[in-house]
């Protein structure tokens, strides 16, 4: 199999995950790597101790932040978000400070990409097919009949895994202009 470079990588930043995903190797072996976190993930971190009663009002004010314009306007939604929730919940603000590249890497690319890019839930719909045949199965004769079942339970879920992103022929030309033939050499014909 060819070696095909990777454009971004987006992973859901928990602490378990964390320890297998350090942004320094990542950026080691694919030194042209954009890092995303996920924002799903972010925010369900970020309103985990919220009180109910605040839930509603700290995701709405938490979205005008991932769905800003560029990163100069969601630094300020960001901003007004501590102006309006610092005194009843200052770690969020803290959480979102410390990760803030990584969670905003998107911002450069345009709306449709970052549509697509800004959560790792299809990536977690491919892992969830591959444990669920790894997890009932605890060895496997050797290294080909494990890549047969797993190449198997791939073909098997391929509808639910292979599906069209939202207005995909848009977002090709977007990352054939932002990447040329980097991207451009791995399209079928």
């Amino acid at each position: 199999m060819p070696f095909r470079p990777t454009a971004s990588r987006a992973y859901p930043g928990l602490k378990s995950v964390d320890t297998l995903f350090r942004i320094l190797p990542i950026k080691e072996i694919y030194p042209l790597a954009i890092v995303q976190r996920c924002i799903v993930h972010k925010v369900r971190r970020s309103v985990r101790f919220v009180s109910h009663k605040d839930l509603k009002s700290v995701c709405v004010d938490l979205r005008k932040i991932y769905t800003a314009a560029n990163r100069i306007t969601a630094r300020q939604a960001l901003d007004a978000f501590g102006n309006k929730w610092n005194k009843r919940y200052p770690e969020i603000m803290k959480q979102w400070l410390e990760e803030w590249d990584d969670l905003m890497a998107f911002m450069d690319f345009t709306e449709s990409i970052r549509r697509m890019i800004y959560t790792t839930n299809p990536v977690e719909a491919v892992h969830r097919i591959l444990r669920k045949v790894t997890k009932t199965k605890g060895t496997w004769p050797n290294d080909q009949s494990l890549l047969k079942q797993l190449y198997l339970a791939l073909k098997y879920n391929e509808k639910s895994w292979k599906r069209t992103a939202f207005h995909w022929s848009r977002i090709q030309q977007e990352l054939i202009a932002e990447f040329g033939d980097t991207y451009a050499q791995y399209l079928e014909d």
